[in-house]
């Protein structure tokens, strides 16, 4: 708004009740979406809350009033289909199948869910839409496969862009999935067999399959749960889950110059990230909520997490770059001069702090240095901070100090990473 950075406040109210809607699908047992189900979307939990009521509460007006921004971001993993629209829902791939269709289908069709157009013995009811889609949504369709139990009930996440809605209700962060696999290569997850040395279980095993140690190898790829998960990434194949050393599992896989596509580490932290939240939601968790399409949803992820990056990079101009050493190194006045360093030093804030000079050579000027040539000022500021005395001046030269001016005199160098300038 204007020059002052004020946002638009119209859009700042779309943007909070539009994440409200998102958590109102997202977190379904909570108590307040139950209650406001309850009172206004006659018990259900859809994204097709479009039903206005008279003396509704703000907060129900406001979702309604934005559901359409929701419905493009919106889609859902199918579990036994009873939740999801056939043609309505964003559910194979991106988009509703009701915007590829090649032809419009009756309307008496229209409002059937996924659950209505699959037989558990035939399979899909191709005859009933089949002539009505091109061959590649009917390829995505037949990747599908219902499950009978009722409590395979289908669930939402997010797959929107912000670039088509102005802005994104789910973000992701990249550095909480690189400190996790940097735990998993270190061995600080807190699996069972760890929680059993330290005594806060009596039981070793694996919550999940019943391995009889759980070790951070076995949560993140033996166990049933994950590997589950890992077989269905094209070209990941047992010896890798059951033989390979885990070590260089992780860092063959987690490194940017693995055999794979340039996003497969990215794939992999997020994957492992995953698998050791809903690990934790099966262990501590009463009705723990866990897709049903789990590849799907992580690769909804990978997407949020690949924008992170972007975004990260248009904000703070930041740009993958080689950087190099260059060595740089304490130089001597021209005659007649005197070359006075400074640098100051806090251990802390708020707490002490400290400045040092160092003055060389033969008459003064102030030359501002990079620390890796101004280490005899550091010291001294680094002395600073742990002195009482508010000035002091340093008759004979400290022990620690005269190395480092042999070095200066000497002309040794030392390194700087610095980035590289393309040519």
């Amino acid at each position: 708004m204007g020059g002052l950075g004020f946002r638009s406040m119209r859009q700042a109210n779309v943007t909070f009740l539009s994440k409200l809607g998102w958590r109102f699908l997202a977190e379904p047992n909570s108590l307040w979406s139950r209650v406001i189900r309850q009172k206004y979307g006659e018990g259900k939990c859809s994204v097709d809350i479009s039903q206005h009521k008279q003396n509704a509460s703000n907060v129900w007006r406001g979702m309604v009033e934005n559901v359409n921004i929701l419905k493009k971001g919106v889609s859902m993993a199918v579990g036994n289909g009873k939740q999801t629209l056939f043609w309505q829902h964003s559910w194979a791939g991106t988009q509703p199948l009701i915007e590829v269709v090649t032809r419009d289908p009756p309307t008496q069709i229209l409002d059937c869910n996924v659950r209505d157009m699959w037989d558990h013995e035939l399979g899909w009811n191709w005859d009933v839409f089949a002539d009505y889609f091109p061959s590649q949504a009917l390829q995505c369709i037949d990747s599908f496969e219902l499950q009978q139990d009722d409590e395979e009930v289908d669930q939402v996440y997010w797959n929107g862009e912000a670039s088509e809605l102005g802005f994104c209700l789910e973000t992701a962060n990249p550095t909480m999935y690189s400190i996790l696999y940097m735990a998993a290569l270190h061995r600080r997850l807190m699996s069972n067999a760890h929680r059993f040395v330290r005594h806060l279980t009596d039981d070793p095993r694996c919550n999940i399959c019943g391995a009889n140690e759980e070790s951070v190898d076995h949560i993140l790829r033996q166990c049933l749960a994950a590997t589950a998960i890992w077989r269905k990434f094209p070209g990941v194949h047992d010896y890798e889950l059951f033989v390979k050393d885990f070590d260089s599992w992780l860092v063959e896989n987690g490194c940017a110059d693995n055999t794979r596509d340039e996003d497969w580490p990215i794939v992999v932290t997020t994957t492992l990230w995953w698998i050791w939240k809903w690990r934790n939601k099966r262990c501590f968790e009463s009705e723990p909520i866990i897709p049903v399409d789990q590849i799907g949803f992580i690769m909804a992820k990978v997407g949020l997490v690949k924008r992170a990056i972007e975004r990260e990079g248009k904000v703070f101009g930041f740009q993958r770059q080689p950087r190099i050493d260059v060595y740089v190194r304490w130089e001597y006045p021209r005659e007649g001069w005197v070359r006075l360093n400074t640098d100051g030093a806090s251990k802390g804030n708020p707490r002490a702090a400290g400045a040092g000079a160092f003055l060389r050579g033969h008459c003064g000027e102030i030359h501002e240095m990079v620390r890796e040539a101004n280490r005899a000022a550091n010291w001294l500021a680094n002395f600073g901070v742990g002195n009482t005395r508010k000035v002091s001046k340093v008759g004979e030269v400290p022990r620690e100090l005269r190395q480092i001016l042999e070095e200066d005199m000497d002309g040794v160098s030392l390194a700087k990473a610095t980035p590289a300038i393309a040519a």
